[in-house]
């Protein structure tokens, strides 16, 4: 299913962005072999990755955390390939504060079944140098049994290399 899935959410105002266009229709699922059955688990999909966007929008590293499988993969593109809660924890810590002033815009979410991609952009300042801060990239989320299993940061690697500071995995992660 292509499509935007709209929400309740604190980004459901940046969900979908259609030039003057209506939104493409959704497939009936009582009417598509493909789908039925399925609707469950989308709209488990759906729910988990409003949660995960809306606790990163509020700040909320715990609620991120208590999303995720304890076995989670997080790949921020270029920069860092993180396995497990402790390895994501200590990620998000010290990826905190990086930038001031943070506008993120989920521009389209895209849920198939347990797959999500949210497309998105952001602006803010860089911490380090007060410089202006613009990026955009698309997440690819895998829910399963309720938890983020999967999520993939895939945004423009050369502006993060430019801006940010390299993250190296703590000794308690790399001995895990």
């Amino acid at each position: 299913m292509v499509g935007c899935a709209s929400s309740a959410s604190t980004f459901s105002r940046n969900a979908c962005n259609f030039a003057d266009s209506e939104p493409p229709p959704q497939p009936d699922a009582t009417n598509s072999p493909s789908l039925v059955g399925q609707t469950g688990v989308m709209g488990i999909t759906r729910q988990v990755v409003d949660d995960l966007y809306d606790a990163y929008l509020a700040g909320d590293q715990e609620a991120m955390l208590a999303l995720m499988s304890p076995k989670v993969s997080v790949r921020f593109l270029g920069r860092v390939d993180l396995e497990g809660l402790d390895e994501v924890r200590d990620f998000l810590a010290f990826n905190d504060g990086t930038r001031t002033g943070l506008d993120f815009r989920i521009r389209q979410r895209l849920i198939h079944g347990e797959w999500a991609a949210v497309i998105w952009a952001e602006t803010a300042r860089v911490a380090a140098t007060g410089l202006a801060w613009r990026n955009h990239g698309v997440d690819l989320v895998q829910v399963v049994d309720g938890e983020v299993d999967t999520l993939h940061v895939n945004n423009d690697v050369q502006i993060v290399r430019q801006h940010l500071p390299r993250y190296e995995k703590s000794a308690r992660s790399r001995d895990e």
